[in-house]
Formats: C-alpha cells, sequence, structure tokens
C-alpha cells in the first residue's frame, strides 16, 4: 500500500480531474491517484510541485481515453526544467515553505470551522440553541 508523506506530490490520474495536482495530504494513495517522486535527489519538492501546477493545464489539455481521462504519463514524465543556479532553487523552497505553511494551517481551520457548523447549525434550526 502506498501512503503519502506530507510533501509527497499527488496527482489525479483517472476521472474527470485527471492532471490535477496536490501537496501537502497524508495517508493512503488511492488507485486514480499518483503518487509522484523525482529519480534522482532533486529534493525540492515545492517547487516541484509549482512546476507541475503551472503544467496541470498542458497535462489535463492532453489526456488519453475516449469515455474516461486518463493522464498520460509519457507526457508527464517528458516534462522538462533546466535550471543553471540551484542557490536560486533552494531560495524559492525557502520562500514556497512560508505559503505551504499558511496552506496547512488554513485546512486544519476550515477543517475545524466546517465541524463546528456542522454542529451547531442542527441545533440553531430546531431551536436548541438561541442566539441573542
Amino acid at each position: 500500500m502506498l501512503v503519502a508523506k506530507e510533501k509527497d506530490l499527488l496527482m489525479v490520474m483517472d476521472g474527470a480531474s485527471s492532471g490535477r495536482t496536490e501537496i501537502g495530504y497524508t495517508g493512503a494513495v488511492g488507485s486514480t491517484i499518483g503518487l509522484l517522486k523525482p529519480l534522482n535527489s532533486f529534493n525540492y519538492p515545492l517547487f516541484l510541485y509549482q512546476f507541475l501546477k503551472t503544467n496541470e493545464n498542458y497535462i489535463k489539455d492532453n489526456t488519453t481515453g475516449s469515455a474516461i481521462p486518463h493522464a498520460d504519463k509519457a507526457l508527464i514524465l517528458d516534462l522538462e526544467f533546466y535550471f543553471s543556479n540551484e542557490l536560486q532553487i533552494q531560495e524559492f523552497e525557502i520562500l514556497m515553505q512560508g505559503w505551504f505553511d499558511k496552506k496547512q494551517l488554513n485546512n486544519i481551520q476550515i477543517r475545524t470551522l466546517t465541524q463546528l457548523r456542522d454542529t451547531l447549525l442542527p441545533k440553531l434550526m430546531s431551536g436548541k440553541v438561541r442566539v441573542n
């Protein structure tokens, strides 16, 4: 069983959302999700995430399959980027880390507020809780 860690790159491989890229999720990886890892020791997951997000429409526009779209693995593997200065990528990774941390905090707050709404709304509607 594949298990995603917080900075693993995930891509929807089958269905209407084929090509959608995400990062920041942990847990078991389903059969229609691809867990993307670089082939070498290129350890800049936030840079790779942004690269894939930049190319997301291109990937989505070039899916295969007639009834059910599938992300084209060969097309994804053929995507290339060139860099001459790894220091710039390291700086970018540091900048993106702040964004990533904020995104993770926002997701936690969204889940908390959703639970609060789902708990309070039925009580408000039934009159069990009153607000002055």
